[in-house]
């Protein structure tokens, strides 16, 4: 997703957007990116995650873009980096 454009919509200067690569296999190295940004700044009220694929095979699956890998694999990683915020 874009976070330009997320910023463009949401137009607030209070909410911070991080974009992160959750197609790739280094899902340590996700995780650290998203608790480092969720512990800076004082702590984070919310999270929203905005991601997902089409719904049917299509050449945005390539490159790991799967239903499998971003409704599954990069929520999960997502929900545990942030279970792991103190």
């Amino acid at each position: 997703r874009d976070t330009q454009r997320a910023d463009e919509t949401l137009d607030d200067e209070t909410i911070e957007t991080v974009p992160l690569d959750l197609t790739g296999d280094d899902v340590e190295q996700v995780q650290k990116d998203l608790e480092n940004a969720l512990s800076a700044d004082g702590g984070v009220s919310a999270v929203v995650i905005s991601l997902g694929t089409t719904a049917f095979p299509t050449q945005k699956w390539k490159d790991g873009n799967t239903p499998q890998a971003i409704d599954r694999d990069a929520v999960t990683t997502i929900a545990k980096a942030c279970s792991n915020v103190e």
